[in-house]
């Protein structure tokens, strides 16, 4: 069994640790992108190499090996091989800016197939020569998760050491069945360590965090997708969202259509500026066309101010641009789960009955209205008892497409700000 020593660290795209919408940058965008740090922080850069890698991984039903920060990877990679792979993480070197040393050994196909027909126990502490599984049960072994790859790699080099650097494009794949959305991690991995810290290095890394929107990290992909396993049927989040639709953007012409859609993108920001100045991580921003969504994890009571302002700052605007191309929107407001999942791009996105129910909501509305569900009600008031004043119900219910009846309540406030006719059910 060949044994070989490498260390590594690993930097996690921001786009899945956090709930905002964030795209995951291409391959050649983020192998520019590096590129262009290396020349300026004088590190050399090789050609880069394309493959498309299918890992699967073992453990036994309790999952014994990513408790102990281990695992067992049967790579395919095209051109190549099939090989096995036993991972096992050394001691954490807080001092060293690879961090993350592993020892790994690798086998035939013939011997991992012998090792999966008998109980793992003895092969896997003969192995690792029993430093990590001696108070270790480990039982017979059998698919835990797969990992769909493509990666992109070169080789650069330090006035210290050469590194590969590589860029990983990944999903997960359940034995039972189930998908995950994209990730994307950057590896930066050297068997050889360098004589002394790297500090160019080290500035690569700092860099990559600051300009490419990554974080270091010091979890496997295996162990990271044991954490997605575990919560992939709790991946839906109750949120508030808000919808803004532009009334009769189909009507007109494309260069009018640009003009209204860049003037709400425009104002919206400028909005969100003035009503949630220190608090914007939260928000995701999709646009849909002839208006966006927004959805916000916190402070549903600042949603209210916001429209209200956004009217304003839409109709100041109509004052400084020309008479064709002045517009009305109209708004929904809903509290409910969405989940993330990768479109058709690769983009992380947002669906769910959160976002479903709001569209629902505004559907009647006319211009200026607000039209906000009894979920969002309860959430807003909650936050601000004072803005019950501005919830007035309307008469009947909307019927979903599921047959269930939506309570629903315009909201304005007798001063300029919403609609106050009712719209028509």
């Amino acid at each position: 069994m060949d044994k070989q020593i490498e260390s590594e660290v690993k930097l996690v795209s921001m786009a899945v640790t956090q709930f905002k919408f964030s795209l995951i940058d291409t391959a050649p965008k983020i192998s520019n992108e590096v590129r262009l740090l290396c020349s300026l922080l004088g590190i050399s850069s090789g050609a880069t190499s394309q493959s498309k890698l299918e890992d699967t991984y073992y453990d036994d039903q309790d999952r014994t090996l990513a408790a102990q920060g281990c695992s067992i990877r049967h790579r395919v990679a095209e051109g190549k091989k099939p090989k096995v792979t036993f991972k096992t993480s050394k001691k954490y070197n807080p001092s060293l800016a690879l961090d993350r040393p592993q020892v790994e050994f690798n086998c035939t196909e013939e011997e991992f197939q012998r090792m999966k027909s008998v109980n793992f126990t003895p092969q896997l502490a003969e192995a690792f020569h029993g430093k990590w599984c001696q108070n270790t049960t480990c039982g017979p072994v059998a698919k835990s998760l797969m990992v769909h790859n493509r990666r992109t790699s070169f080789m650069i080099k330090t006035t210290l050491g050469e590194y590969e650097f590589c860029f990983d494009k990944f999903y997960y794949e359940a034995p039972n069945g189930g998908f995950s959305e994209y990730f994307a991690e950057i590896e930066l991995e050297t068997k050889v360590k360098p004589p002394q810290r790297d500090e160019q290095l080290d500035k690569l890394i700092e860099a990559l965090c600051e300009f490419l929107d990554f974080e270091p990290h010091r979890v496997s992909k295996y162990r990271r997708g044991v954490d997605w396993l575990r919560n992939k049927h709790a991946d839906y989040k109750n949120v508030h969202t808000l919808i803004l639709d532009i009334i009769g953007y189909s009507l007109r012409s494309a260069d009018i259509q640009k003009q209204m859609i860049q003037s709400l993108n425009r104002c919206t920001k400028d909005a969100l500026r003035e009503n949630r100045p220190h608090d914007s991580s939260d928000i995701v921003c999709i646009p849909t066309g002839d208006g966006m969504i927004m959805v916000f994890e916190q402070d549903p009571a600042s949603l209210v101010s916001l429209v209200f302002d956004l009217q304003d700052r839409v109709q100041k605007e109509h004052n400084q641009i020309a008479v064709a191309s002045r517009f009305d929107f109209r708004a929904g407001l809903h509290t409910g789960p969405v989940f993330k999942y990768s479109d058709i791009n690769e983009r992380l996105n947002y669906a769910g009955s959160g976002i479903n129910l709001a569209q629902r909501a505004m559907a009647p509305g006319n211009a200026w209205h607000l039209l906000a569900t009894q979920d969002a009600r309860e959430n807003v008031i909650q936050g601000n008892g004072r803005l019950a004043r501005v919830f007035h119900k309307l008469q009947g219910t909307i019927r979903t497409k599921h047959g269930e009846e939506l309570v629903v309540y315009n909201v304005y406030d007798g001063e300029g700000h919403g609609n106050p006719e009712e719209p028509l059910l």
